[in-house]
């Protein structure tokens, strides 16, 4: 209970910051969002794994959705685990093919930037640093979650479809970059 009264009290010190023109909108909901991501983690912190830079949370859930959906067809699993292999090699080949020509153009100098570090912030709008790429923290958030439960739900199914048993599912935070596992 404690825990939720100062979470509240800090929620409404932000709002008020923001009422009087302290911070922006932007800073105060990527505040607010750092808070409830942070109230989320010590809530459960019982059943989170911190070691060193990374907490890390395992659950059993979802298991058996993974489990029925590989079950009902697996040949056609099979057949994307084949296909995504195939993808995945041609994507790798182009990717490095693009990742070393830019480098090389960056080099040379007939290019600046070259590739950086996407990472969410309190902005309105994608800002470009040195090295680093910031984006609408919630625009990141969406993102980082678009791309990684899919791919975690199909490493999933696939490891249904060849009869390997999953321990667990869950989801881990390296300081600030989001991950999740099966």
């Amino acid at each position: 209970m404690k825990e939720f009264a100062a979470f509240i009290l800090l929620l409404l010190a932000i709002i008020g910051s923001y009422s009087y023109s302290f911070i922006s909108v932007d800073l105060a909901t990527f505040l607010v969002f750092i808070l409830v991501l942070g109230l989320l983690i010590y809530r459960d912190r019982k059943k989170v794994d911190f070691d060193k830079i990374v907490f890390m949370r395992r659950t059993k859930r979802c298991r058996n959705f993974i489990d029925c959906t590989a079950r009902k067809h697996p040949n056609f699993w099979k057949s994307m685990g084949s296909i995504g292999i195939v993808v995945g090699v041609v994507v790798l080949v182009l990717g490095s093919l693009f990742l070393v020509t830019q480098a090389a153009s960056v080099a040379t100098g007939a290019k600046e930037g070259g590739v950086r570090l996407l990472l969410p912030g309190p902005v309105s709008a994608p800002t470009s640093l040195p090295g680093v790429f910031v984006v609408p923290w919630w625009i990141w958030v969406i993102g980082v979650a678009v791309v990684i439960i899919p791919h975690e739900f199909f490493h999933g199914i696939m490891c249904r479809v060849d009869k390997v048993r999953i321990k667990s599912v869950g989801w881990l935070l390296l300081v600030i970059i989001p991950g999740a596992f099966v």
